[in-house]
């Protein structure tokens, strides 16, 4: 289905390859609940395969659009900054 056939005018298809399956399965837990919200005529679903987790967000407004792609890869960020932060402290507590 193309997004015109969807009632949708703008569409990207976002991969993220991760380190480890762990780590893009978390991504994808934690995206999961933001994914599934249908706001301001905004779709986006997850799908992860091993490392990658893909994203793909519909919108019909390009200022939804960005606002939506915004908030879902800052989260992805924050994430991922909260990992980097917990392992260089469980590293830091094992001296």
């Amino acid at each position: 289905m193309t997004a015109r056939q969807s009632g949708f005018k703008v569409k990207a298809i976002i991969e993220l390859e991760f380190n480890d399956d762990a780590l893009s399965k978390a991504v994808k837990k934690a995206l999961d609940p933001e994914a599934r919200l249908e706001l301001r005529g905004v779709k986006a679903d997850l799908f992860t395969h091993g490392r990658k987790t893909k994203l793909i967000i519909e919108a019909k407004e390009p200022s939804s659009f960005r606002a939506t792609l915004n908030a879902l890869l800052r989260l992805v960020s924050t994430l991922l900054k909260v990992i980097q932060d917990l392992k260089a402290l469980r590293s830091f507590s094992n001296i």
